[in-house]
């Protein structure tokens, strides 16, 4: 019994084209495959309808651009197979919501996948992918920010993308990287870019040009510049790698460029959202949440961001200290008013108080603004509507009860002829559909499709009645979440500072105690101390830095790049 019923099951799978060269041959092999063909097969028809007849019949969703293929392939199979079945009806008049579908290729996947992890766009509205192509590996880049780590990065990508094809065929370790072979060389390129930036080779700085710091004080550890306006061309003065205060310098400015940064991608998603509303045309959403969220974000973050720009581009030597704070900053603006304290950052006193007193109000308006205009807008519009069809019901009323005692017999009449109307169209519909399903099922014997009748289309929806305290529960809901959003991405922007931190000491650290006890005492020069150190922290930098550092970066990353 086991051996003629395994011998019928393979007979089936040859006979559907299944494919069962993986398989080891064994009876327990068959019967999976067998199996997980009849599971797929009842899992889509389960999608499906059975009609007056022996058709089955479904909606479905197809791209304009796939239709021709689609059909072609039913065509197929019809003249292959020799089964009946129907073509493609295409439905316009409905009110459903197509579902989203982008088409991507080898480049852009990666990046929508991404996007994919925490929402899908809903249809026709901005696809984030194209600036996620750029956000993300420049995240990256930020806290991975070394140029020797960032060429091995390099390297490899570039030895995936040209050995694509070799690497897929053999199976090898590096094949399940093939499909991102994009975005690692993305990130490797702007890793490298930010390691430029920071003067950063493996703890190491390069000295593309002569330092600006070049004159030493007397009777001191200082050294300062002899030309003052002196500026170094790429990137950090490799002296400040040299210095005391070097830790306290290179922090304060990967922290800033953070935030920056992270607000800059903020205002990107809200500019998003408004071309969303005014794509749809939704003129509430437009002025009602993104004009007070985009303000919130300018008004105040901007700000920020503003006041960390002038705070670098301003001369702070021969004052007392080295200019305010900006944290203390921003603490007082709620606090103190805005009073800038003994040192402004720009102007005089009053006039920077007078522009933190306008940043303070104007995040304060924006906030009732989010919360109450939308939802009493649509209170009011709806209370407009129901009014409007209440008059013209009562109209109506009054319109029929004028002269209804002169013309109760006439109505009566009229009532009569109207059910005898009633009962004659129900027995013709009645015989038209017996006369079409007997029509019906004779077309389907003789291997015809039978026609589609006309009736009335089930894909419309019903209007929704206004529920106002949903509406206003969503919006108070809506409103914190931007709100402390705004705040609480802000801080975690910091993130980026605090990784590349990470790396960045970590790497200067395996350095100084590696191939460094070597370099920097020339007591204790030894070539193969030398060379031993040097194997040693090329495993290190490799397990640590290349491997575990990057998992991690790559996950911030993300979770900064979904903001």
């Amino acid at each position: 019994f086991k051996q003629k019923t395994a011998y019928e099951i393979a007979q089936r799978l040859v006979g559907s084209e299944m494919c069962i060269r993986d398989s080891d041959g064994s009876l327990l092999a068959t019967y999976k495959w067998y199996f997980e063909k009849e599971r797929i097969l009842y899992t889509a028809l389960n999608n499906f309808k059975l009609g007056n007849t022996s058709w089955f019949k479904g909606i479905c969703w197809c791209p304009k651009s796939k239709i021709a293929q689609v059909e072609a392939v039913i065509r197929q199979i019809v003249d292959s197979k020799k089964v009946r079945c129907q073509n493609l009806v295409q439905i316009t008049d409905h009110d459903l919501t197509p579902p989203t579908h982008f088409r991507t290729n080898d480049f852009i996947k990666p990046f929508q996948d991404i996007v994919y992890t925490y929402g899908v766009p809903s249809y026709q509205e901005a696809n984030p992918t194209l600036f996620t192509t750029i956000s993300f590996p420049f995240l990256f880049g930020i806290m991975f920010g070394d140029f020797l780590h960032g060429l091995v990065l390099f390297s490899l990508s570039l030895y995936i993308c040209f050995r694509k094809e070799h690497l897929i065929k053999s199976k090898s370790m590096l094949s399940d990287v093939v499909e991102y072979r994009y975005l690692l060389l993305l990130m490797s390129a702007f890793s490298m870019i930010c390691g430029f930036l920071y003067n950063d080779f493996a703890a190491v700085p390069l000295s593309f040009a002569k330092t600006c710091f070049d004159q030493k004080v007397a009777g001191t550890e200082v050294f300062d510049r002899s030309d003052k306006s002196c500026v170094y061309p790429t990137g950090v003065d490799p002296m400040w790698y040299a210095s005391v205060n070097e830790l306290q310098y290179i922090n304060s400015f990967k922290m800033k460029f953070s935030v920056i940064v992270g607000v800059l991608q903020m205002i990107i998603g809200v500019i998003l959202k408004g071309m969303n509303a005014l794509f749809y045309k939704k003129s509430i959403d437009f002025w009602c949440e993104f004009i007070p969220q985009m303000i919130f974000m300018v008004a105040f973050f901007g700000y920020m961001d503003l006041m960390i720009i002038i705070k670098w581009l301003t001369n702070w030597e021969g004052h007392a200290q080295n200019g305010p704070s900006i944290i203390t900053l921003l603490i007082a603006i709620p606090l103190k008013g805005g009073d800038p304290g003994p040192i402004p950052l720009f102007g005089n006193g009053s006039s920077q108080q007078m522009i933190s007193n306008i940043i303070l109000y104007l995040s304060i308006i924006c906030v009732p603004w989010m919360l109450l205009l939308k939802p009493f807008i649509l209170k009011f519009m709806n209370d407009k509507k129901k009014s409007s069809r209440i008059n013209v019901k009562n109209e109506m009323e009054y319109a029929l009860l004028d002269g209804d005692e002169d013309r109760s017999e006439q109505k009566k009449e009229q009532k009569d002829k109207k059910e005898q109307k009633d009962a004659k169209d129900k027995k013709d519909a009645k015989d038209a559909k017996d006369a079409k399903d007997a029509k019906d099922k004779k077309d389907t014997k003789e291997g015809k499709s039978p026609k589609k009748n006309k009736q009335k289309n089930i894909l419309k929806k019903k209007p929704e009645e206004l529920q106002f305290s949903e509406v206003l529960i969503h919006q108070i809901i809506e409103t914190i979440e931007y709100v402390l959003g705004a705040i609480s991405n802000t801080a975690s922007y910091l993130r980026l500072w605090a990784l590349s931190l990470a790396h960045a000491q970590l790497s200067k650290v395996f350095f100084e105690m590696t191939i460094g006890i070597f370099l920097f005492d020339p007591a204790n020069i030894n070539f193969l101390g030398i060379f031993l150190g040097y194997i040693l922290l090329a495993g290190i930098t490799f397990g640590v830095l290349m491997c575990i550092c990057l998992l991690y970066t790559s996950d911030a990353a993300d979770e900064r790049s979904s903001v």
